[in-house]
Parts: structure tokens; sequence; C-alpha cells
């Protein structure tokens, strides 16, 4: 009997892990077969972080991102910026179609970027410049520039405030080498995560400026992020040196009499994005949800206008690997029939965020509504609908203190008349004798 309960657990532990492995199944699709060596120290830290790492050039005649209905991989990693045309059954439209099935997606562009990147980046609310261009800035460029000032020294302070995203601000500037790109004002779903400074514009290096740059100034985005309503990742990278491996160990200094930094902040950045984009942080899930009378335990059938209610809902975040309460103390609480009646902040509670709150006095169908959306977190939605009654013909007050000025009238009125009445029907005139 022993052996078959240990057995039975090691084959429960064996699926366990290969479902955590199946989470993590990761395809990385490369120009060429050298960006292995020059990128490792990348690849190593998701090797580390368990990720399940399968390379092919993007030309392969044999790749899919589906078989048989399902898809063969959870990530998607893009380091292939000037590829023409993706082999196998894999184009844009399967990409597309990859990120609308949940799946998340890592670009890194360069100044020779192709079309399938560019039509990718535009379903998603990205423009990238033209072909050969580059971000250049000539007040902020390294000290190892070669001339063209296109090895651009970004300042930590231009990275987005989210640090669920970009994990902690780094103390040391970043190196740049790529195209600029810029994001669709209409689309509120995109996130300009590392922007360029002030002094900065996306032209030819080559080519004597005779128009308006495509991008100006802090307009001008470097990296870029995208999560989709289903809560699917999408980050545009507009350098694929970034992730090499020779700029994350080299120093780095602003040629403009800068302060020198033995190392630059590519690294953590890039892992800090690789885990989100991965969603290995800043998720969320909802679990359960409970709701009933004050000072009962009971879910009752309908509640009745003006009750004492509670609520509680568990929510877990995903924390190293962990499913863990969620510590979040902005999360809000809506009682919605059309609008919201009620909003109010949760509050927490032996690991649930708790919160307890008098019905309006309006009946109807509601709904107990959680609707949470910050930057970095995926959104969480939790909808519970209730019933609530008017109430019954021997629930109402017998008295109201409002109405006390017309209870007092009508006793007064009635008083008055006990008295006309008493006094019509007693009072005798004397009557005076008839003379003859």
């Amino acid at each position: 009997m022993e052996k078959t309960c240990i057995a039975g657990i090691v084959v429960l532990l064996c699926y366990a892990a290969a479902a955590a492995i199946a989470q993590k199944r990761t395809l990385i699709l490369v120009d060429n077969w050298s960006i292995r060596e020059t990128h490792s120290t990348f690849f190593r830290s998701l090797r580390d972080q368990g990720f399940e790492l399968t390379f092919k050039t993007a030309d392969d005649s044999n790749l899919a991102l589906v078989k048989y209905g399902e898809f063969l991989y959870e990530n998607l990693i893009i380091f292939s910026p000037s590829v023409e045309d993706f082999g196998g059954s894999v184009d844009v439209a399967a990409i597309t179609n990859f990120i609308d099935g949940g799946g998340n997606v890592l670009v890194a562009g360069s100044s020779s970027l192709g079309d399938p990147i560019r039509e990718l980046a535009t379903e998603c609310g990205i423009e990238f410049d033209e072909e050969n261009t580059a971000v250049i800035d000539h007040l902020n460029f390294d000290i190892n520039d070669d001339g063209k000032h296109t090895l651009i020294v970004a300042d930590n302070n231009n990275l987005l405030d989210a640090p669920m995203i970009v994990g902690q601000k780094s103390s040391s500037p970043f190196l740049f080498r790529g195209v600029g790109m810029v994001a669709d004002p209409d689309n509120p779903l995109v996130l300009g995560v590392l922007h360029a400074s002030s002094t900065a514009y996306s032209y030819n290096p080559d080519e004597k400026i005779s128009e308006f740059p495509h991008a100006v100034g802090k307009n001008t985005l470097l990296i870029s992020a995208l999560q989709a309503r289903n809560n699917a990742r999408v980050v545009f990278v507009g350098s694929i040196d970034f992730f090499s491996d020779e700029f994350f160990q080299t120093s780095i200094q602003n040629a403009n009499n800068g302060k020198r930094f033995e190392k630059s902040g590519n690294q953590e950045l890039a892992n800090s994005l690789a885990l989100w984009v991965f969603r290995e942080k800043g998720v969320l899930r909802v679990g359960t949800v409970q709701h009933h009378l004050k000072g009962s335990k009971k879910v009752p059938a309908a509640y009745t206008v003006m009750e004492e209610v509670e609520y509680s809902i568990q929510i877990d975040e995903l924390t190293n690997g962990q499913w863990k309460p969620f510590q979040g103390k902005d999360v809000q609480l809506e009682f919605v029939r059309i609008d919201p009646f009620v909003r109010t902040t949760l509050k927490q509670k032996n690991g649930l965020l708790y919160v307890s709150f008098k019905l309006p006095d309006v009946y109807g169908v509601y709904q107990f509504r959680v609707d949470y959306n910050r930057v970095g977190y995926t959104r969480l939605f939790s909808t519970t609908q209730v019933s609530v009654h008017p109430l019954k013909h021997t629930q109402y007050e017998r008295y109201i203190p409002s109405a006390y000025p017309y209870y007092i009238s009508t006793f007064s009125m009635m008083f008055g008349v006990c008295i006309f009445s008493f006094v019509f029907l007693h009072y005798k005139e004397d009557t005076k004798d008839k003379k003859e």
C-alpha cells in the first residue's frame, strides 16, 4: 500500500514538472547561428530561469507555431531583424494569431530591418523607421562611437516608471545602437519603456538631412511594450546589440565629459524585460470570491435593500514561480447596476481582500465587480451577480422620524375635532321667556 502511494506521488510530481516545463517552451529565431555565441549570457539567464529554449533559423523550412490545432510554444523570441521571409508555416499572420492565442513575443531589431518585422510591429501599434536608419544623438553618445554618433548612451531617467516591467532602476545608463520607433498615440495598450533624449533623432547617418526625421527627441522610442487585452505580451527593442555579451559587459561613458561606468545597465534591464514579457512576474489570478450578510456565513438567495454585506476576494500574484497573496492596496470593488452605486477600496484580511458596506436603497440586479488594471500587471476582472429586493410590507418602519410633523398635525386635528364635538354637543344657549 505504501509503495503504491509513493508511486502515485512520484507520478504526480512528474506530471507537475512536465506541466511547468511546458509553460516555458520558447522558440528563438535567429539570422545565423553565431548569435547563440554573441548573446550567450542572455540565453543562459533564460535557461537559469527554467525556460526550455529551441533555436531555429528564421528561414527554416520546418518552422511551425501550431500543430494539430495546439501551440507548440508559449513564447517566441525573434532575433532575426533582417529576415525577409519566415520559413515553414510562420508568417506575420501566424505570429499575430499566436499573440491572439495568448503567446508572448520578444522582438529585437536593427538598422537593417526586414519587412516582416515592420508589418508585425504595425499590427501591434508600433512603427519602425525606414531601412538603414539609426537613432542619432550628437550630445549623448559613447566614447567608443565610430564617429556617426549612433552608439547612444540612454539615461536611466528615460525609463518607464514601472518597476514590475523594468525592475529596480539601474544606476548605470544603457548602450543602444539600432533603429528608432514611434508608438500609435491612439493605442492605449502600447507603453514606451525607454525613450531617447531630447537631442536625439532618427535618420540615415550616411545621408544629408533633407526632410524632417521620422522620430525626434523624446518621441523616439528605443524599447516599447504591448500588453494585449487577452494579457499576451509583446516587447520591441530597436537594437539586437542591446542583448549582446559585448553590450552587457562593456564599460560606458558619455563622450561629452560624462561619468564612466564599469558596466552598462543592459543586462539587468534585459533580464527584467524577459521575465515580464514571458509572464514570470506581474501575473494576477482570482481565487475564491465570497459574499454574505454581515454576521452570517451563508450566501442568501437574494439581498434586501439597506442590508449590511461583507465581500471578500482572493487575488494571487505569481512571485518567483509561486502563487502568493497579492499585497496591493489600491484594489477597488464596485457594486454596479448600470452605474456603480458603491465604490470602495478593499482591505487586507487573512490573505484576502475584504470590505463591508451597506446596500443602496434601490432594488434591482447588481454585480460585485473588481476591475483591476495597472501598468505591468495582467488585467484582473471578476464579476458576481446578485439580486437586491425591496422591503417586504412587514419590514417597513412603523413610524418614520421625518414624518413626525405629519403625525403631530394628524393627532392635533383629531384632538381638535374631539374638543369641537364635545363643545358642540354639550353647549346649550340660555332660552328667553316669550312675552305675551
